[in-house]
């Protein structure tokens, strides 16, 4: 049997690797000594890896940015329309209601506010809004956060 690439994950004795297989070439392939299926003996794999000492240690992927940390959550934050009204609260809500009715609003931007049934903080429409009502950034991430509370 072939493999390379070999290194170990973050679980203990478990090894990432790839092994060839004789119709579909190299696949991915995780060796777990603790995995009793036998349609490749992992008993002769890690006796082949263990023979030839060549598996590269774990290394522990960097730590997110602050600035990926808040954009992951980001990319997460969804709220329902209705959700989102409660959020911003009856004064709030009349304002955008007031924007819809301006003659001046994008029609893009009025679909949106009106017929978008599941709000999300990255999309474009919503940063058109968040933009249109005037808040900051931190602003429209906290009512995103109270949102998906309610």
């Amino acid at each position: 049997m072939n493999y390379r690439n070999a290194k170990f994950t973050a679980q203990p004795n478990i090894i990432d690797c790839e092994i060839e297989h004789p119709k579909f070439g190299w696949i991915p392939y995780t060796l777990d000594p603790a995995d009793t299926d036998q349609t490749v003996n992992n008993a002769d794999l890690m006796a082949l890896i263990q023979g030839r000492n060549d598996v590269a240690e774990y290394v522990t992927p960097p730590a997110p940015t602050p600035a990926e940390t808040l954009a992951a959550e980001r990319a997460a934050m969804v709220c329902t329309r209705q959700q989102g009204k409660l959020a911003l609260g009856p004064t709030v809500w009349a304002s955008v209601l007031t924007m819809v009715d301006d003659p001046d609003t994008p029609w893009g931007l009025k679909v949106a506010i009106e017929d978008t049934v599941e709000w999300r903080r990255t999309d474009e429409d919503m940063q058109a809004l968040v933009w249109a009502m005037g808040l900051t950034e931190e602003q429209a991430d906290d009512l995103f956060r109270l949102a998906m509370t309610l």
